[in-house]
């Protein structure tokens, strides 16, 4: 054979050795991304997301903090490959070029480290990244006025800017109207305006280090009505706090729809890229004349029989 003819194998040798790793390594890929997540961590994610979707119409502020507390700690107990969902969150968005908002930032760490550790941490978290103090005097503004109009509140509503518009539909009035009821009535200052995690952490029976994810999930359950009997004043800034906190997962709560939405979509369709990359290497394993991944090929030029003068390699 001439140098020619064998720089040529050469050539469909190697040829073929990329096509058998790009198969090999969309086989990986495709079933990583398709089977990676389990069926279980799915429904959490997705049971996050419906809540998402639920909140922006007619939301009672407080009732969604708590829902956003105990389902994004279920979400985030969730796996890809074994990986934590707070690694894997961290890093998507630390990837280069996403929108300001989605891009990771000073909290993020903390914030996903509180919520992969239990209710308690991730609430009394979310409580402390809220602007208490601002909240408490347009309340204590509101309390003041002889009547309450609907425009009032509206207007209250939308001076909280955040990426996704707070809702200031008849169920958002009716939950601040349900806020000032609990707080305003008799209209009168908040007393507790400072540090109001420390002093919530006051009322836990233990180190919250030292608690497993049940014992932080029964003092949540207990903790609105504990506070409310041991010190009422520091309960009237909770309730403030919490509400902050609804707000908070109703602006900022489609911003995680998307992120899931994306990773159903690429879910499917990593499925459908598996099914197709196992037909097409089935189609190319009966194709070869040799068999094996090393013999995956189509029919070429230099694949004819030899003839007699023919040279070795």
């Amino acid at each position: 054979m001439s140098t020619t003819g064998r720089a040529t194998r050469h050539i469909f040798a190697a040829l073929r050795k990329v096509r058998v790793a790009l198969l090999v390594l969309t086989l990986v890929v495709s079933a990583a991304l398709a089977f990676g997540i389990s069926g279980r961590d799915v429904r959490r994610m997705n049971a996050f997301g419906d809540a998402v979707r639920r909140w922006q119409t007619n939301p009672d502020f407080r009732e969604v903090q708590r829902e956003y507390v105990t389902l994004g700690v279920e979400a985030m107990r969730g796996r890809w490959l074994a990986v934590p969902a707070e690694r894997v969150v961290m890093g998507f968005r630390s990837l280069p070029g996403l929108p300001l908002y989605l891009a990771v930032n000073e909290s993020s760490a903390a914030h996903y480290r509180a919520f992969s550790t239990g209710e308690m941490s991730a609430y009394l978290h979310l409580t402390g990244e809220q602007g208490v103090s601002a909240a408490l005097e347009m309340l204590e503004d509101l309390g003041r006025r002889e009547t309450v109009s609907d425009a009032d509140i509206a207007a209250f509503l939308n001076g909280f800017k955040l990426p996704v518009a707070v809702v200031t539909d008849a169920g958002a009035i009716a939950s601040v109207r349900r806020l000032l009821a609990d707080t305003q009535r008799p209209p009168r200052p908040f007393t507790v305006r400072g540090d109001v995690v420390a002093q919530l952490r006051r009322h836990l029976d233990a180190n919250l280090d030292v608690m497993t994810r049940e014992e932080q999930a029964a003092a949540m359950r207990a903790f609105d009505a504990r506070i409310r009997a041991a010190d009422f004043e520091l309960w009237r800034t909770k309730q403030v706090s919490d509400f902050l906190g609804g707000i908070w997962a109703q602006g900022y709560g489609p911003i995680y729809l998307d992120g899931i939405e994306w990773l159903m979509r690429i879910r499917a369709a990593a499925r459908v890229v598996l099914v197709v990359t196992l037909l097409l290497t089935g189609w190319l394993l009966l194709r070869s004349r040799r068999p094996g991944l090393a013999g995956l090929t189509v029919a070429d030029i230099n694949d004819r029989p030899r003839r007699a003068g023919d040279e070795t390699e």
